[in-house]
């Protein structure tokens, strides 16, 4: 050491303004840097929680097509924008509140519409058969157990899971139980539409 960094009645005073802007415009460099990276793992892990919530519907769907082999369920496709449930309507919730005993299983991670709280599932059933002809729910179980990994039951009701590749990616669980990305929801390939 020096002589000057030894003075006697001095003490080394700490930060000046310099170096604590210097330290203050790194701090919120790496903060800028970080932040983009950030929210993507929180999307990611959005998505990977939208699948374990629909992995779990899944479950309960393969035990209720056990079950109920020879007919799908005539439900309700709820949500919808202004299309709020009745307390007598059936609902794809009801219908398989027995198989999943976790009503936040119907909770996306991703829902930032609020269609879970206002409407209890942030998914779309997709074969809501309310206004077909009698039987046809007969009709699309056939089909469904012909082709279960394409007869998609539940998906997204909105874009929750966008991504630049992806940006109108829905998640979804099929008849098989297996779930997996559903992207355009207009070219299903069984007529899936309620009016």
């Amino acid at each position: 050491m020096n002589d000057k960094d030894q003075r006697p009645g001095r003490p080394r005073s700490g930060f000046t303004i310099i170096e604590l802007l210097v330290v203050l415009a790194i701090i919120g460099l790496l903060i800028g840097l970080l932040m983009p990276a950030l929210s993507q793992a929180r999307r990611s892990a959005q998505r990977v929680g939208c699948a374990a919530a629909l992995k779990q519907i899944g479950a309960g769907w393969v035990m209720y097509t056990d079950d109920f082999p020879d007919v799908l369920p005539v439900a309700r496709n709820l949500p919808r924008p202004h299309d709020e449930a009745q307390p007598d309507d059936i609902t794809i919730i009801k219908v398989l509140e027995y198989y999943i005993d976790e009503p936040q299983a119907f909770r996306c991670p991703g829902d930032d519409r609020n269609y879970f709280e206002s409407m209890g599932t942030s998914y779309e059933y997709h074969f809501a058969l309310l206004s077909l002809e009698p039987g046809a729910e007969r009709i699309a179980a056939q089909w469904a157990k012909q082709n279960p990994d394409l007869a998609p039951v539940l998906s997204d009701a909105a874009v929750f899971h966008p991504t630049s590749a992806e940006p109108y990616f829905h998640q979804t669980v099929y008849y098989d139980g297996h779930v997996s990305g559903l992207i355009d929801l207009d070219a299903l390939p069984f007529p899936v539409e309620v009016n």
